[in-house]
């Protein structure tokens, strides 16, 4: 009996999944995106801003989106902290793997979709000088996110301009293994 459940069930499935429309893309994108780091210590907190830019490809079906890019630091690190502003030069650079599940509608000449996923950013190169040693293992600066956003497609000819807002939500935000007791990141 479970057997031919199993079947009744794949045979719907690949019915529905047969009447869709289903497209596939690729192409190449161009990031520019700003983090903000805040920690709540109990000697003070601190907020620490950073600028990334980025490249990659991405393979884009019509339900969803599977990206890779390099991200690289842009500016120096600044961090106010009780009222003090420090900023710093840094090297960090990411590795960084995306898939968003997309659901489009056509509104005339574009498309908008919400989205929703998730981001694995892999560390591949972390310095900032003047703060003591740099972590030799990296591992714990790589980190797991939540996506959600919005984007647009417009068609022109065979290119598709795709700008689109993601926001992320870090649910690993601990920059090192042996993180004071107290100290909270987000």
């Amino acid at each position: 009996m479970n057997k031919y459940c199993i079947i009744l069930i794949l045979l719907v499935l690949c019915t529905l999944l047969s009447a869709q429309e289903i497209t596939i893309s690729t192409g190449a994108h161009l990031n520019y995106f700003s983090a903000l780091f805040l920690d709540f210590m109990p000697t003070g907190d601190s907020t620490t801003f950073t600028h990334f830019g980025g490249f990659g490809p991405y393979v884009d079906f019509t339900y969803a989106r599977f990206g890779i890019f390099y991200s690289f630091f842009v500016g120096g690190v600044r961090t106010e902290n009780g009222g003090t502003e420090d900023i710093r030069d840094a090297v960090i650079n990411f590795l960084n793997f995306y898939l968003v599940g997309k659901y489009p509608f056509s509104l005339g000449d574009f498309n908008i979709w919400p989205c929703a996923g998730m981001l694995y950013t892999y560390c591949v190169d972390f310095e900032i000088p003047d703060i003591g040693p740099n972590p030799p293992d990296k591992s714990g600066l790589s980190d797991i996110h939540i996506l959600v956003g919005v984007g647009l497609d417009f068609q022109m000819d065979n290119i598709i301009i795709s700008p689109h807002l993601l926001l992320s939500y870090n649910l690993m935000p601990s920059m090192y293994e042996n993180t004071p007791s107290g100290v909270e990141s987000y």
